[in-house]
């Protein structure tokens, strides 16, 4: 009997020591939130009401956060992804879940931002993707790979596959901005 305090007290101190702190950082490392991470496609972005406002489903207006940009994740929320780049400039990322079916702002904060710097991927890509990524603009030619680089994901509610060979991008909540056309992976044709 008076061995099994004992046993239990070691027990205890076992468990502290070694389980507790093994498993408390595993947490911390699964989210995205507090690293230093690299925007892997460019971002539009406008000031508005003292922020600087994106949106997931991605319309090509205002000013462009360039692939490759180093920024730190503040916050990530049910409708918004917060973050920062190097200069200290703050964003908003609102997350539209409606044009995006199935899919949470975490999912697609890990979609735009990695630990990767995508620039080495970027120099090996063709001429063609590498100014397209550059000037943010979509050129015959490229491959869907350097399009998403280039000009963002297409929100999922009009394209609901990479996969398609027809990809289509909002100006605004109403109207059409592009239809994108490839051929055996290519950018062949672009429609406004």
């Amino acid at each position: 009997m008076k061995k099994f305090p004992i046993i239990l007290a070691a027990l205890l101190f076992v468990i502290t020591m070694f389980v507790i702190p093994v498993s408390a950082p595993m947490a911390e490392e699964k989210g995205i939130e507090g690293k230093a991470l690299y925007s892997q496609v460019n971002i539009w972005f406008e000031a508005a009401k003292g922020k600087n406002r994106a949106y997931s489903t991605n319309y090509h207006k205002g000013e462009i956060i360039p692939a490759g940009t180093k920024v730190t994740i503040t916050e990530i929320g049910k409708k918004a992804i917060e973050f920062r780049d190097e200069k200290g400039t703050e964003y908003e990322l609102i997350f539209v879940a409606k044009h995006h079916p199935g899919m949470k702002a975490e999912d697609f904060a890990e979609l735009l931002f990695k630990a990767e710097n995508p620039a080495p991927r970027i120099a090996k890509m063709s001429a063609e993707d590498r100014e397209g990524i550059k000037q943010g603009k979509l050129v015959r030619g490229m491959t869907k790979d350097g399009c998403v680089m280039a000009f963002g994901y297409p929100p999922a509610f009009r394209t609901p596959s990479l996969d398609s060979d027809a990809w289509i991008y909002q100006d605004n909540k109403w109207s059409t901005a592009y239809t994108v056309h490839f051929e055996k992976g290519k950018l062949k044709d672009i429609q406004k």
